[in-house]
């Protein structure tokens, strides 16, 4: 293996990983198993650890959990604790629960878990799970308050402000109120 470039065995690690049947039609389950994975492999050697380490914190994960009160878990103190941050590309906000998350929540889980404290300017892509509900935050009626939309307006600020180079952001199972 040490006659492999570290691109090539980067590559190799990239691809190459087991993935049980659980995780076949669930994305969060191929992340997580994908994470543990990489988590492995970069204790096989220096070498290992040198070209894993780039795929382990590529994707900052957001994990909301909707049946306890919109508890959420994070890797993002893990990345800035290893001073990982320009490591990081994709930001992936994983919804578990039967209930969509409302857009204030999503706000607080994000800052709560340390996405607004850091510029990620190597970050290109956004990829949310489940359902965000914009219920209350936006007004399809003419006239509407717009101290409604404020809160909205501050999450696309933030959002804009520390992921200066996001191409794109995908929202899975949009849930809307229109």
């Amino acid at each position: 293996m040490s006659s492999l470039t570290d691109d090539v065995l980067q590559q190799i690690l990239a691809t190459l990983r087991p993935v049980s049947l659980d995780a076949i039609n669930s994305p969060v389950r191929a992340l997580e198993q994908q994470q543990a994975w990489l988590i492995h492999t970069s204790h096989v050697c220096r070498a290992w650890r040198h070209v894993s380490t780039p795929l382990l914190y590529r994707t900052l994960v957001v994990r909301i959990d909707t049946t306890h009160a919109c508890k959420q878990t994070s890797n993002i103190s893990l990345v800035l604790a290893n001073r990982m941050h320009n490591m990081a590309r994709h930001i992936a906000v994983v919804v578990h629960g039967p209930d969509p998350v409302a857009i204030p929540d999503l706000y607080a889980s994000l800052e709560e878990a340390g996405v607004f404290a850091q510029v990620w300017t190597h970050v290109t892509h956004v990829h949310t799970t489940h359902h965000i509900s914009n219920l209350g935050w936006v007004s399809n009626e003419r006239g509407a308050d717009q101290k409604a939309r404020a809160p909205l307006h501050l999450l696309n600020s933030q959002l804009h402000n520390v992921l200066p180079a996001v191409r794109s952001i995908v929202f899975s199972d949009l849930a809307s109120t229109h």
